[in-house]
């Protein structure tokens, strides 16, 4: 795994299968990954252990997985998206979106932009706090 401000970091033995991975950065430094059986797993980039804390709480299986930043959402089986992280506006607008198909974020210095694709024939949308 690649890690921007300290190259090429270890991916921990006890997360396989990965479908996705996502590096977080902000005061603690972790990455999260989505495996093939649509489990999320959670760990501290610097000392490789697995951390379930720095997840949310939820039953089911995740099929898509994003972060960046301090924040990260997974996309749920029903299409709706789960967020996690420090930006509670943010989080908040990422759980408040009907299904989306996809979503893309960034949050930074007070500021968080928002895209997502909705399924029906509408254009995409970008919120700017």
């Amino acid at each position: 795994m690649w890690a921007f401000d300290k190259g090429f970091l270890e991916v921990p033995e006890e997360v396989s299968n990965i479908a996705e991975i996502c590096y977080l950065g902000g005061p603690i430094k972790h990455a999260v990954a989505l495996n093939k059986s649509g489990q999320i797993i959670g760990w501290h980039i610097y000392s490789g252990k697995i951390n379930k804390s720095l997840l949310p709480d939820f039953t089911g299986k995740a099929v898509s997985l994003r972060g960046r930043g301090e924040a990260a959402a997974a996309q749920l089986e029903n299409g709706s998206w789960l967020a996690w992280g420090n930006d509670t506006e943010l989080i908040q607008e990422i759980n408040s979106l009907s299904p989306a198909v996809d979503i893309s974020f960034f949050n930074g210095s007070g500021t968080y932009y928002l895209y997502w694709i909705e399924p029906a024939d509408e254009p995409a949308v970008e919120k700017v706090r």
